[in-house]
């Protein structure tokens, strides 16, 4: 109930107070992320799961407000595209993922952040009226 109110604040205000600094809603997604980052991989080559959130990490997320805003409007996408029975795999996410690998940008620890913050993000965003399918959303995704 908390994330649909926040929901509607961010979507009110538009996705500028993520940017600056995050809204309430982005705020609750990063502390999800971080009290959840023990079940992501970290290291894709062996399977090993991350390490639990260090305190540091809790007083400093380890994603900047841009990069959050990118893997919050993928994660819109991606709501979008299922609600448009879509794959949004293909579509939306892993193109994000790759981008922000090729970029050489990030630790693994930081990919895999952005992996879950985009999956929480998404599954809290499934079935809002913004993500709903429409001709804007069909149109968006290449379709008529």
């Amino acid at each position: 109930m908390v994330f649909r109110a926040s929901l509607l604040m961010l979507t009110l205000f538009g996705s500028m107070a993520v940017a600056q600094g995050g809204s309430s809603f982005q705020k609750q997604i990063e502390k999800l992320t971080l009290q959840n980052i023990q079940r992501a991989i970290c290291n894709p080559a062996t399977q090993k799961k991350c390490a639990p959130a260090t305190l540091n990490e809790f007083k400093a997320y380890p994603l900047s407000g841009a990069v959050s805003l990118q893997v919050y409007e993928n994660a819109v996408r991606s709501a979008a595209a299922v609600s448009c029975n879509l794959d949004f795999v293909g579509l939306v996410y892993r193109p994000m993922m790759q981008r922000f690998r090729k970029s050489n940008q990030f630790s693994q620890r930081q990919i895999a952040y952005i992996g879950l913050q985009h999956g929480i993000t998404m599954g809290t965003l499934e079935g809002s009226d913004g993500v709903q399918c429409n001709e804007a959303w069909k149109k968006s995704f290449g379709l008529n």
